[in-house]
Formats: structure tokens, sequence, C-alpha cells
């Protein structure tokens, strides 16, 4: 049994082809068209013709992951990171391909696909938490994925920073891609992390730059992972996971896992335990793999 997934991100559309045991059969990955709303959907409705092409199958069942928020009585998207906000995406490439196409938030299945069969397998709660361009998440319990009314489960970085962290720190309350300010996706993502070492040593870095600054670079990320950790300790306390699987470009700093659990050890509690922090099993097919999974079950 064939499935199809497809993550839709801000930079490409990775479309992914499973067989029965969740292992990837072919895969195909294009630039996401970022010109016009008319372009992306061109561009995912030539992904999903391209799976079924590829199975052989027209009646494929395929799912997509993408980022942002779609509102359930309109279908209306929220997204910062596609020329998306304001159209019924979702509803617009069912239409398009005259198909179902069950769509769910790109983090969540990350998350999903982790839980059940990544690196969070065998842990009951598992807290996926995305670092790149952006900051997101998701949380699955006892192998289900949590999903509420308004898609806002998982959109971590847009909880605002602490002012007792701020003060502590000088750091700055910037604006992020939907309209607030001062939220942990300003300075925990990939850009923010550059951010960072132009507050701290005085000139924009790449991760990878700061990674290898030394003793200065080791500073920022210090820095940086007290940050992740303070709004993993607010995480910690609303979903008291059992393990945190780290994904996104940021998630290749080198020893990531060990200087994230040193940023959230001074936000234990006493006589409480941290998670545990993995790297994920399979970070750049993983959201393809959840949107799959969800298209699966959707099919029956």
């Amino acid at each position: 049994m064939l499935t199809g997934g497809i993550d839709l991100g801000g930079t490409k559309i990775e479309a992914r082809l499973f067989d029965s045991a969740w292992q990837t059969v072919e895969s195909r990955r294009i630039a996401t068209p970022q010109s016009s709303y008319a372009k992306l959907l061109d561009g995912l409705a030539d992904q999903i013709g391209w799976l079924e092409r590829t199975a052989d199958d027209p009646e494929l069942s395929v799912g997509v992951g993408a980022p942002g928020i779609v509102d359930r009585d309109t279908g209306t998207v929220l997204t910062a990171n596609l020329p998306a906000s304001g159209q019924t995406l979702p509803t617009d490439i069912a239409t398009r391909t005259g198909r179902p196409v069950p769509w769910i938030k790109d983090c969540t299945a990350f998350a999903l696909a982790e839980a059940r069969y990544g690196a969070g397998r065998g842990h009951r709660t598992v807290l996926g938490l995305i670092l790149g361009t952006g900051v997101s998440g998701g949380l699955v319990r006892d192998g289900i994925p949590l999903q509420g009314p308004n898609d806002l489960a998982g959109e971590y970085g847009q909880m605002p920073l602490p002012a007792t962290l701020v003060e502590q720190h000088g750091l700055p309350l910037l604006p992020d891609g939907i309209g607030s300010t001062g939220c942990y996706e300003t300075l925990c993502s990939g850009p923010g992390l550059t951010r960072l070492a132009e507050l701290r040593l005085g000139k924009a870095m790449s991760p990878v730059e700061i990674a290898e600054a030394g003793q200065d670079g080791a500073e920022v990320l210090d820095l940086w992972a007290r940050i992740v950790g303070e709004m993993l300790g607010s995480l910690m306390l609303a979903t008291d996971p059992d393990c945190v699987v780290l994904g996104g470009g940021l998630s290749n700093l080198p020893d990531v896992t060990d200087l994230i659990a040193r940023g959230t050890e001074p936000t234990r509690l006493p006589g409480t335990r941290l998670p545990r922090f993995v790297l994920a099993d399979d970070p750049d097919g993983a959201g393809a793999r959840g949107a799959a999974m969800i298209a699966r079950e959707v099919a029956g």
C-alpha cells in the first residue's frame, strides 16, 4: 500500500511516496513558488500529480503538511512564509486536483512522524520542536497529535519573551512576520541567532560561522540556548513531555541537545526531571511522513 505525503515549506515543496512500513519509496523536491498564489497552487498541484504518476494510482491518498493557521470556518490561511495568507489554500488545491487532500500543520506532522516511528518512539508524551527559519512544533500524546479548533497548537515561536529574561540579558523586542512584537521566534530562529550575534559581537554571522567562532561564538550560543530553554521551561509546565525531538536547520549545531539541555536546566523545578532531548531520526522526511499518515487515516 502506497501513500503520498507533501511537506510544503517556504523554500521547497517536498513530495514523498511511502510504502506500508513508512519507508520512502521515491521523493521529489521543487522550489516553492513565491511570486504569486496562482504559481504556488501550480507547484503544489504538480507535486501531487507526480506522486499519482509515480505510484501509478490516480486515487492515491496524499496529505499535505504546511505552515500557518487554517480557519476551520472559512478555510482561509494565515501564514508568514507562503504567498497564501487570506486564501483558501486547502480548499483550492482539493478543487484544483479534483480529489480530497487532507491537511495538517507541518510542525504537527513532524512531531507525529517522530513520535510514532522516529526518535520519540517509545515515549508517551513527545514534544517536537523545529528550530529553523521559524520556530514551531507539535505535541503528541499516546500517538495522537494535539490539534484544536484554531490550529494554534505548536505555534511556540509566537509566545512572548518574559520580561525577566529581556531585562537580564538586554534583549531587543523585535517585530515578527505576522504582526507580533517580542516573541521567541525573533531570537530563537536561525535569523534570531544571527541577531544575537549582532547584539553581542557587533556583526552579522550565520549559525555555522557562530559555531566556528571560538569563545565568542560559544557565548552567543549559550545565550541562544538559554532563551530556547526558557521557552521549553514554559512548555514543560504546560505539557510535561518526557521527550523533546529537535528538528530544523539549527538542530545541526554541534552538541545541540546538550546545549539546549543546559539552557533549560535553570527552569527546572526542584525535584523534577528534564525531558530527554534527542535529534529527529528523519528531519528531512518527517513532515511529509506525518502528512501521509494523516492521509492514510482519513482514507481508512
